[in-house]
C-alpha cells in the first residue's frame, strides 16, 4: 500500500511537471515561431 502511495504521488507529480513544461514550450512557440515546437521532443 505504501509503494502505491508513493507511485501516486509521483505519477501526479510528473504529470504536472509535464503540463508545465508543455505550457511553456507551447508559449515559446507562440513568440518565436514554429521552430521551438521540435525541442518539446528533448
Amino acid at each position: 500500500m505504501k509503494l502505491t502511495t508513493i507511485h501516486d504521488s509521483v505519477s501526479s507529480l510528473f504529470s504536472l511537471l509535464l503540463w508545465k513544461v508543455k505550457r511553456r514550450t507551447a508559449g515559446m512557440a507562440h513568440e518565436r515561431g514554429p521552430r521551438p515546437a521540435a525541442l518539446s521532443f528533448t
